[in-house]
């Protein structure tokens, strides 16, 4: 009898091993499919990531892109202002050197309408001696007889012509 409950012992035990062995051979493939559950989920979660980073790049590349033509923008205006301002300069001085080339072309035709205000007088007091003198002189002669005259005939005349 002992020896049978050292044999059902025995064999209990082989059973209990045989079912620990396969529990543990259970546990071990639940395992090896929750870490490749972890794998999969890892690998979604890489590429997830890397979407976003992509995504994050994309954002860098647009906000170079904004500042570029912002500092491009800030640029053309101050260029723009300061040729504004030199434009501004440019006419000023151009005022300028006009107003006093009127002062001086304005002082000179003074001098100039004096001068001849002048010579005006002098061609009227001449012209008025010479238009005295021709009172005083001999009168001219009568008409000559022989003398051809100017004779304008004018003629209208409708129709055809001779």
């Amino acid at each position: 009898k002992a020896r049978e409950q050292e044999e059902k012992g025995a064999i209990a035990t082989a059973r209990a091993r045989a079912e620990a062995e396969a529990r543990a051979e259970s546990v071990e493939r639940v395992r090896a499919q929750a870490d490749q559950c972890a794998i999969t989920l890892a690998g979604e979660r890489a590429r997830a990531e890397a979407l976003a980073l992509e995504a994050e790049r994309g954002k860098i590349e647009a906000a170079r892109a904004a500042l570029g033509a912002a500092e491009a923008r800030v640029r053309s205006q101050a260029e723009r202002r300061s040729l504004a301002d030199a434009h501004r300069r440019s006419a000023v001085e151009l005022a300028e050197l006009r107003s006093k080339l009127r002062a001086l072309w304005a002082a000179g035709v003074g001098r100039r309408a004096a001068t001849a205000l002048r010579y005006g007088a002098i061609a009227v007091a001449v012209a008025g001696i010479a238009y005295a003198s021709l009172w005083t002189a001999q009168a001219p002669p009568a008409s000559v007889a022989g003398t051809p005259s100017l004779r304008l005939d004018y003629e209208l005349r409708l129709g055809n012509r001779p």
